[in-house]
């Protein structure tokens, strides 16, 4: 995978990237999401993604008889290295996560979803391109200096020996989820704030030799809510969310597996224009794992997501966001978030 800086372009490029620009900002647009709909990102840890772990949730749902299909690209790059005694976890790799799901407005309250995942580790094709990025923002490195660019290795040991050793490429289907939302409180004019009531059921569909699934059923219950002001003339947006998913017994690291995680969020939207709405957000959730002394298995998980949205005609919709660890080696180093939504 190559990424290309703006300024190194050819000049067909820059001419394709100013008739985008015309194309977004000066033809007639559809508005698609209201602007309490949260990123869909959640914490892509190649120990965390294997379960049910839910995004925040639009607080807003479909209307009846609404439907939203979306695509969701998550590219992300590990490098957790840390030991205890005789404990040890070492995380180095890049994951490739590709979601297609469906939602449908059944009624005026309750919306109904799917979403399938389909999972890829790899060793790496963006090292280098990390490594500037890490440089250029001033962002700790973790140690990654040290290790070689480009490998696969996701290893944890404990005094029991070794618990997970996975270290060739393989991809393949992740665990389907099955979505219900209720609309508690619906956004009005007059009424800014919007409130649901989610729930999700993750089924193992997925490989737990391939880390594309947990091997069992993961069940979430949340709620998400949205209020939308105005400030300088412009709309702005507080999203928030809490739940809980409740873990079944999986294959990955099952004697020390936690059977509840609590969950939640933190975002804010601004659209300063009719076709662009620019978002920052936090999520976080409890440790998935116990009886370690290591972060990166048994402890809590924030992470911020900076990015937004570009609104195109005819329902598109297009999400872009980047994904940083802050509890530093809880998530992984670097998340890139690519979502298309169309609503019809």
């Amino acid at each position: 995978m190559r990424f290309l800086c703006p300024c190194s372009c050819p000049g067909s490029f820059r001419i394709a990237c100013s008739l985008v620009f015309v194309f977004l900002f000066f033809l007639p647009s559809e508005t698609l999401a209201t602007l309490t709909t949260p990123l869909a990102v959640s914490n892509q840890s190649p120990l965390v993604q294997i379960y049910g772990l839910p995004g925040m949730g639009r607080s807003s749902l479909l209307s009846v008889g609404e439907v939203e299909t979306h695509f969701i690209v998550d590219v992300s790059s590990h490098f957790i290295q840390e030991s205890y005694n005789e404990e040890s976890l070492f995380l180095d790799g890049e994951s490739y996560r590709y979601s297609m799901g469906v939602s449908y407005g059944v009624s005026e309250q309750l919306e109904l979803g799917m979403n399938i995942p389909y999972v890829a580790h790899q060793g790496g094709r963006i090292d280098s391109f990390i490594d500037g990025w890490h440089s250029f923002f001033g962002l700790p490195t973790n140690g990654r200096e040290n290790v070689s660019d480009d490998q696969l290795s996701f290893e944890y040991h404990n005094n029991e020996g070794e618990v997970l050793s996975f270290q060739q490429e393989d991809e393949g289907f992740g665990d389907l989820r099955l979505s219900a939302g209720w609309q508690i409180k619906a956004k009005t004019s007059d009424k800014p704030t919007a409130i649901a009531l989610h729930g999700s059921l993750k089924l193992p569909t997925g490989d737990s030799e391939k880390l594309s699934g947990s091997g069992n059923a993961d069940f979430a219950a949340w709620l998400s809510a949205g209020r939308q002001y105005s400030v300088a003339q412009m709309p702005l947006a507080l999203m928030s969310s809490a739940g809980l998913l409740i873990v079944g017994q999986g294959e990955i690291l099952e004697d020390q597996q936690r059977s509840l995680v609590w969950f939640g969020g933190l975002g804010v939207a601004l659209q300063p224009w009719e076709r662009v709405k620019f978002q920052l957000q936090a999520d976080f959730h409890s440790s998935f794992y116990h009886n370690s002394q290591l972060k990166g298995i048994d402890s809590h998980s924030v992470q911020l997501a900076i990015g937004g949205a570009i609104i195109l005609n005819a329902g598109h919709e297009i999400e872009l966001a980047v994904v940083e660890d802050i509890v530093v080696g809880t998530s992984p180093d670097v998340v890139f978030h690519l979502a298309w939504r169309k609503r019809f």
